[in-house]
């Protein structure tokens, strides 16, 4: 249950199984901590903006992301935004899935975004995007509930700064009405689509909403880049494949 009075971020950031990207030479993996940031535009409230100086707390196991459990928030004086779980890797991918809870009188707007560094240098890359929202009449009585865009994409991807796409584009809207109290999006989602261009510095995902007073808005989305074989490379595949199937046919 959400604390009155708390508007609640949790990310999660690791790498798709369709990759497995090395660091970018004269890289550590300091240079791959991510950082988080958000606002509240309707009330004028910076928020906040925190990047993730060092490693201590995080723990890797195998086969797993950097992970991290436990409690981040600030007081953006309008409400808590807080962070509960952060999972992040070179590879570039990020996923988050976040919780918006209005606990003021008005609808406000909100806007939350994940930065991840990522370096590909490959200018042939594919992108994918997903998005799943979740809305809930959570005050007291139910009365009704409304979340929609705020006359911009509530999804909008992003390579180095440079906007990739978008998912759920103005006018998109949705409302509950008394008796029922939940409505959901269902799965939205672009690509495998084409990118020619490199990953110099970062990905990054925001996520911007208008949520009625009292209620709850969750939020699931995805962005992955990944590297397309060059070529040769396909063509010397196709050729070990053909090896083998040889071999096995004798």
């Amino acid at each position: 249950m959400l604390r009155k009075g708390f508007f609640c971020l949790v990310s999660i950031l690791f790498v798709s199984g369709t990759a497995h990207a090395t660091l970018a030479p004269g890289t550590t993996i300091q240079d791959y901590l991510p950082q988080i940031s958000g606002k509240v535009p309707s009330a004028g409230i910076a928020g906040f903006n925190h990047a993730i100086q060092n490693l201590n707390g995080f723990s890797k196991a195998q086969g797993l992301p950097f992970s991290w459990q436990g409690q981040m928030s600030w007081n953006t004086g309008s409400g808590i935004i807080g962070i509960t779980k952060l999972e992040f890797d070179p590879d570039p991918y990020v996923l988050c899935n976040q919780i918006f809870y209005n606990n003021t009188a008005n609808t406000q707007t909100y806007q939350a975004t994940i930065t991840q560094p990522a370096y590909l240098s490959s200018l042939s890359n594919q992108v994918y995007g997903s998005i799943v929202v979740s809305l809930q009449d959570s005050d007291d009585p139910i009365n009704g509930s409304m979340l929609s865009d705020n006359n911009t994409p509530i999804y909008k991807a992003f390579i180095d700064g440079v906007l990739v796409d978008t998912l759920l584009d103005p006018s998109y809207s949705l409302m509950t009405s008394p008796p029922n109290n939940t409505i959901g999006s269902g799965l939205r989602e672009f690509g495998w689509n084409p990118y020619t261009g490199a990953v110099n510095n970062n990905i990054s995902i925001t996520v911007e909403l208008n949520l009625s007073p009292g209620d709850t808005a969750t939020v699931l989305s995805r962005f992955d880049v990944k590297v397309i074989p060059e070529p040769s490379m396909m063509l010397l595949v196709g050729f070990g494949g053909l090896l083998l199937r040889r071999r096995h046919s004798r």
